[in-house]
């Protein structure tokens, strides 16, 4: 049965991509607004029905959310010994590592020429908040798992991880939008985001 899934999930990868495939060739080609799903699904080699499926708009396929796993993976596989903070900035750092493929060069091109668009902004916007919410939960099991033995209220740990997850899409934002070197970035923020904390009981 196992086996079975296994295959089954394989196979919805690889006509996710197909279709993402199709779609990014045909705006390189011809411009985003010039295509339209009847030309995508007809390069891809499915039905339009199975466009739908995987991606309820055209502005999706601009979009991956392959990351998420990744993501999760890496902040539950953090070093234990580590303060949240510091897991999440060595999280950052494992996912900066990650070298793009074409297609998500791609992709990242041509959201950046449709950036303003609302209904681009739209999507981002939904796919950062289904981000937030997974990491949430992981950072929360994290948290659970390696308290180093703190005395943490079940509404203390989930506030902190809802204070994390938040942290880590405004960094996201940031790395869209400030020039130089992403690890930079990445170094700069946690070291304000330092500056800016107050000791316990400071006004």
């Amino acid at each position: 049965m196992t086996a079975v899934r296994g295959r089954r999930e394989e196979q919805k990868s690889r006509t996710r991509l197909q279709i993402q495939t199709a779609a990014i060739e045909l705006y390189e080609l011809h411009g985003y607004d010039d295509t339209n799903i009847e030309d995508i699904v007809a390069r891809a080699g499915v039905a339009q029905r199975t466009f739908f499926r995987y991606f309820p708009s055209k502005e999706l396929t601009l979009f991956s959310d392959d990351g998420a796993q990744q993501l999760i993976d890496l902040i539950l596989g953090a070093p234990s010994h580590l303060p949240e903070l510091e897991a999440l900035r060595w999280t950052m750092h494992r996912i900066l590592e990650v070298e793009a493929t074409p297609l998500d060069r791609r992709r990242q091109a041509i959201r950046q020429e449709l950036k303003d668009r609302p209904a681009v902004q739209r999507q981002m916007s939904h796919l950062e908040e289904a981000m937030r919410a997974q990491l949430h939960t992981a950072l929360a099991r994290r948290l659970r798992e390696h308290s180093g033995g703190a005395d943490r209220s079940e509404d203390e740990i989930e506030l902190s991880a809802e204070i994390l997850a938040s942290l880590y899409v405004g960094l996201g934002r940031a790395m869209r939008t400030r020039e130089g070197p992403r690890a930079k970035v990445v170094d700069q923020w946690f070291a304000l985001l330092g500056e800016l904390s107050l000791p316990p009981g400071d006004d």
